[in-house]
């Protein structure tokens, strides 16, 4: 990989210049970690909750379209937003806020929202 070049903008920000072929390189291994991910939470799943592959897999695909791990989670428990809050007791603002981006869960609104959606904590924090 050649040496990347760094240009600070007049705000601060620093943007990384790389070339084609190293980009490209990033982004196979950024895949391969996605695949080894995949394969972890498979496994977990199987061992401690007895979800099904096929199940996991539509979690997985919905991930990959870009949506975050508790939309997928959710989705794949067939629930609404509305839903999943009266039965974990989050609010529905929250769950929202998380599912697009712009908050991250508490550790407690982790646990009350995984057993709700009867997964690990793990898979959504």
């Amino acid at each position: 990989m050649d040496d990347p070049q760094i240009i600070r903008t007049p705000s601060g920000d620093e943007m990384v210049l790389l070339s084609r072929e190293d980009y490209d390189s990033v982004l196979l291994a950024l895949a391969d970690v996605e695949d080894k991910l995949a394969v972890r939470v498979l496994r977990e799943a199987e061992l401690t909750r007895g979800v099904s592959a096929p199940l996991y897999s539509d979690m997985v695909a919905t991930v990959a379209d870009g949506h975050s791990r508790l939309a997928a989670a959710r989705k794949m428990r067939g629930l609404r937003p509305e839903d999943l809050a009266g039965e974990s007791g989050v609010d529905v603002g929250i769950i929202n806020s998380v599912e697009n981006g712009y908050t991250d869960l508490t550790p407690d609104q982790a646990a009350k929202l995984a057993t709700a959606l009867g997964i690990p904590p793990s898979w959504i924090a």
